[in-house]
């Protein structure tokens, strides 16, 4: 197939695959919940304080996961066509993504700097593949036509702060475990920052 009939093609079954991995990952983060079996009635409440740990971690995941999701389709929603290789960066980001619940069910079982850190490091590497993905197809002009500076500029300000700010939780991890894991909370303000105080309208 040529080039350009290739760059022609729809996403459509780009995100019809990366859904369905968005789901089966946030379905997997249930899976870690689970109270022993033919435990007694009058032990309930203590197995169920028991999982503290665990329901705390899979909600932390479930929004991270879901919070990737949306910026996956906003993404999309701006690109109009691809090659190759953005196929290729889009699996490298869904693998990542594959790979969060596994960290989920570690970092319950394993609470502690290596826990926390690696789970930090493993969404920075999500969100830099993202910001790869966004970063390609604005670099070959993938984009929709409509689409104003304003959001490019704002996409990959977004991309950089995101990673910057999940790879220095790692460091934080070496003070105090709770910040570092309050750190990954400005993933969700830092976009409104960026509109406000660096993206031109």
């Amino acid at each position: 197939m040529k080039k350009n009939q290739t760059e022609r093609i729809s996403t459509g079954r780009i995100l019809s695959l990366s859904d369905a991995v968005f789901a089966f990952s946030l379905t997997l983060l249930a899976l870690n919940i689970v109270i022993p079996a033919h435990t007694a009635d009058e032990d309930l409440v203590s197995a169920l304080n028991a999982l503290k740990p665990n329901i705390i971690h899979y909600a932390i995941s479930f929004i991270v996961i879901g919070s990737y999701w949306i910026a996956h389709h906003r993404i999309f929603n701006s690109i109009k066509k691809y090659d190759g290789l953005l196929i290729w960066l889009n699996l490298l980001f869904l693998m990542t993504i594959t790979f969060i619940p596994f960290l989920t069910d570690f970092m319950s079982d394993y609470y502690g700097q290596i826990s926390i850190a690696i789970y930090g490091g493993a969404l920075g590497t999500s969100s830099l593949f993202l910001g790869i993905v966004w970063l390609h197809a604005v670099r070959k002009r993938f984009l929709h036509e409509d689409v104003p500076e304003s959001s490019i500029k704002y996409g990959t300000l977004k991309s950089v702060s995101i990673a910057g700010i999940f790879y220095a939780s790692i460091l934080v991890t070496f003070v105090s475990l709770v910040a570092a894991q309050l750190m990954w909370l400005l993933a969700f303000i830092i976009p409104n920052l960026i509109v406000r105080f660096f993206v031109k309208k």
